[in-house]
């Protein structure tokens, strides 16, 4: 019996311990069970998380390269709404424009399926419904609840909007279906509004650009225009100076040119006389030799024949001297293309214009011209002649009793300096030194315009040459002018 009690004690406490052990493994499994459905939903969450991240990053993303290609502001806000309307799962969105009070539908979003008079339905219901204009523009998107029995699954209105100006700005509305709003949309979405108003502001930066940039190419143009005008204005201002010296250069040659021609037409009567009286001899059978000397010594044959070479070349010297005289103002008054520079002999420009200038200069003054043959430069040789024009006017013109223009050269290695001289009355400090401002004369009231100076001082610094002056009142003035030599001269 006590052999039986223990083995029924052993085989009870082998059983409670079985009973024990088997309740501790259904408990650790059952957390184990516990520990994975929890992980699982953990991940599970994770996952969602992920994607949901990941959706919102390509969100932003795809906001982020419109607001950074080169559409337009409407294209940038139809695609915006495009893009919001996605990713809120939302069937419809609307695009405002609101301009002085006024709203226009810019573009919206709806289901292919959907009828526009539905569209347009709800976009009237929430116009009235919020109060869109220029004067509730808010630095976030604005969340209203939604209820309408026309339109039952929509239970949020989201909208924002952007300023363009005081009097307009930019409107979004997107309408959301589900019951409850996620906080977390709304920060992705302040994040895309401050995206797309940094957008808006630069493609309003670059309009304004833009439209400043036209109106600055309009006023270059013009002032190129006014420049234009202003140095052909001086230059036929110069030529009037001029004109009656021209004109009476011009009429000299012309006048024994004229002279020259009804000589030889008297020359041309006579030899029609001794041709005829030699043939009615010839035929009449009397032309002796003794008759035809005769004739001849009558007639001044000899001496028309030696008259008659001198005659034709003193006209085509005439001829000559006008021709210069009219390429020389053709040159002064149509310099070309200013902006295209040639191949120019500077002793060729300064010939011309001492030309053009010489009956001012014949009579009352000595001209000492010591230019040598001087190296080509590159520029307009139009514009070269004015600068000597003007300078050789204004050097006679401060030399009213008379004096010498002088006309010298001076050699560096990389340069040449063309020195124009007067002995007139010289200028004083003050007027050195308003002697380029343009409308600045000391000339009387009609003689002069003061231009003439300031022109040919920009005419220089656009050939890149230097201008030194040096004066002495009573004593003259010298204007010394560097050009620099290419580098293959």
């Amino acid at each position: 019996m006590d052999d039986k009690d223990a083995l029924v004690a052993a085989l009870m406490k082998k059983l409670t311990r079985e009973k024990r052990a088997r309740e501790l493994a259904e408990k650790q499994l059952e957390q184990y069970s516990l520990d994975i459905y929890n992980t699982n939903t953990e991940l599970q969450s994770s996952l969602l998380k992920a994607e949901r991240n990941q959706t919102e990053l390509k969100f932003l993303n795809d906001i982020s390269s419109e607001i950074s290609s080169d559409t337009s502001i409407n294209e940038l806000f139809n695609k915006t709404l495009s893009l919001i309307s996605t990713f809120m799962e939302s069937k419809y969105g609307y695009y405002i424009h609101v301009l002085d009070g006024e709203k226009k539908l810019s573009g919206q979003i709806a289901p292919p399926d959907c009828d526009g008079s539905h569209a347009s339905a709800l976009y009237r219901q929430l116009s009235s419904f919020l109060d869109i204009d220029v004067k509730n523009v808010s630095h976030r998107w604005l969340i209203n609840v939604f209820e309408h029995e026309e339109f039952p699954d929509i239970h949020w209105l989201l909208s924002t909007a952007v300023s363009i100006k005081e009097n307009e700005a930019l409107w979004l509305v997107v309408p959301y279906h589900q019951d409850i709003l996620d906080e977390e949309y709304l920060y992705v979405l302040d994040t895309a509004r401050a995206q797309l108003k940094t957008g808006l502001n630069r493609r309003i930066n670059e309009a304004k650009i833009l439209t400043r940039n036209r109106v600055l190419q309009e006023t270059i143009a013009n002032l190129e225009s006014a420049r234009k005008q202003l140095i052909q204005s001086e230059k036929m201002a110069s030529l009037g100076q001029l004109a009656a010296g021209v004109a009476h250069e011009i009429n000299n040659p012309i006048g024994f040119i004229q002279s020259n021609l009804q000589t030889l037409k008297e020359y041309t009567k006579d030899l029609h006389t001794y041709s005829d009286k030699i043939g009615s001899a010839i035929a009449e059978n009397t032309a002796d030799d003794g008759f035809h000397q005769s004739l001849k010594k009558k007639l001044d044959i000899d001496y028309i024949f030696d008259d008659v070479g001198d005659l034709i070349d003193s006209n085509l010297q005439g001829i000559e001297r006008v021709s210069e005289i009219v390429l020389g103002l053709k040159t002064f008054t149509h310099g070309g293309n200013e902006k295209e520079f040639i191949s120019v002999k500077i002793n060729e420009v300064i010939e011309q214009s001492l030309k053009i200038a010489w009956n001012s200069i014949k009579y009352d003054y000595t001209l000492n011209n010591e230019l040598t043959e001087l190296p080509a430069i590159q520029g307009n040789p139009g514009q070269l002649q004015q600068v000597f024009i003007n300078l050789f006017v204004n050097a006679i013109q401060a030399m009213p009793e008379g004096g010498t223009l002088s006309i010298t050269e001076e050699r560096l290695s990389n340069a040449f300096i063309i020195n124009v001289t007067d002995t007139g009355m010289g200028m004083d400090e003050k007027t050195l030194n308003q002697l380029f401002t343009p409308f600045y004369t000391t000339k009387p009231v009609g003689e002069g315009t003061g231009l003439g100076l300031s022109i040919s001082y920009a005419i220089l610094e656009a050939h890149n040459v230097e201008v030194n002056v040096r004066s002495e009142v009573d004593k003259g003035t010298t204007f010394s002018l560097k050009f620099l030599l290419d580098s293959g001269a």
